[in-house]
């Protein structure tokens, strides 16, 4: 099934803690749970591999996105992994966002400050790009309400405020911030 059909299913890909489970749970919500692949992908693979799927890309602001995947890694999921670098957090959102650049003119690019706060903004883009038909819509507040009640938000757990501003310090301080905002800012004029 090619981009446009009614029955292709969307597959969301992004890096981590960027809104993927969000914008998969209210486009099933939206557009019913055919539309939209169980998995979501954190891959350029996916990407490279389904030319003919339809694939909405999230995207978030780096200060955001690599606290919040860093703080995740480190303090909650995966505690006992070695290796788990600020470096190493910063060489994949460049390297994921990086390659998405080439795919840009077949994917549609959905910015994460947009979509969380507009359920509108989901509609409107899905519809125009995938060739969707669908009036209906929840309010996000609404959208998240209900994720809510199933468990599915995961909001970045910290133990204070202190341990928030000390990793989102420590990435804006990284020597490779600005190219992971330039990155960012590219892909942000693309989006709808």
């Amino acid at each position: 099934m090619g981009r446009g059909s009614n029955n292709s299913k969307i597959l969301i890909s992004g890096y981590p803690r960027s809104g993927n489970v969000f914008l998969r749970f209210a486009i099933s919500e939206m557009y019913g749970e055919d539309s939209v692949h169980k998995e979501r992908s954190h891959s350029i693979k996916d990407i490279e591999l389904y030319p003919d799927k339809n694939i909405c890309v999230v995207i978030r602001d780096p200060l955001k996105a690599i606290s919040s995947w860093n703080h995740f890694r480190t303090q909650i999921k995966f505690k006992e992994e070695r290796n788990l670098t600020l470096d190493s957090d910063f060489n994949f959102y460049i390297r994921y966002y990086s390659n998405i650049g080439i795919f840009v003119d077949r994917l549609l690019i959905m910015n994460f400050d947009h979509f969380t706060v507009d359920s509108g903004y989901i509609v409107e883009n899905i519809n125009k790009t995938f060739k969707l038909s669908n009036s209906f819509y929840y309010d996000s507040d609404v959208l998240k309400d209900k994720m809510a009640i199933r468990g599915g938000i995961n909001h970045l757990p910290r133990k204070s405020n202190k341990t928030r501003d000390k990793i989102e310090d420590s990435v804006l301080n990284h020597k490779q911030y600005s190219h992971a905002l330039d990155i960012f800012n590219f892909l942000k004029e693309t989006c709808a």
